[in-house]
């Protein structure tokens, strides 16, 4: 059905986006969670526009079902991770148990998020992220 929403045809789209509406629940979340790589790999391709849609999942997702992702997050797969991580670094709130989420992750790509919210860290986890070696060429850019 996703890739329907981004169908050639108008009528299709229409029709894959009525039923798309019905998945929008708490529920299907982890459904969702799955195929968002596909959705992002569809806003790339450029077809139709998704990105009201694309944005409204990620808000549902993000907003609507945060502490549900939170406790799930080290269940999903690396490429999960690494989207959802960005999501929660860019709408970061000051929970500091989602920093905690994000360094103690053990993906490099999914820690560097973390630099995003540099002032907000404790000494010690700078100099964790600062000595960690598969990740440096990330956080040279960052202080350059």
């Amino acid at each position: 059905m996703i890739y329907r929403l981004a169908d050639w045809v108008k009528q299709v789209r229409d029709v894959a986006l009525q039923g798309f509406e019905y998945f929008k629940q708490s529920e299907f979340i982890d459904s969702l969670l799955e195929n968002l790589p596909l959705f992002e790999w569809l806003q790339k391709v450029q077809r139709t526009d998704l990105s009201g849609l694309y944005n409204e999942v990620v808000n549902f997702i993000i907003w609507g079902n945060r502490e549900y992702i939170l406790k799930s997050f080290k269940k999903y797969p690396e490429k999960l991770r690494i989207i959802i991580a960005k999501y929660l670094s860019e709408t970061y709130s000051d929970n500091y148990q989602e920093l905690q989420l994000l360094i103690a992750d053990k993906h490099f790509l999914v820690r560097s998020f973390a630099i995003n919210h540099f002032d907000k860290l404790a000494k010690n986890e700078i100099e964790l992220l600062l000595k960690d070696k598969s990740g440096k060429s990330v956080i040279k850019l960052f202080l350059n």
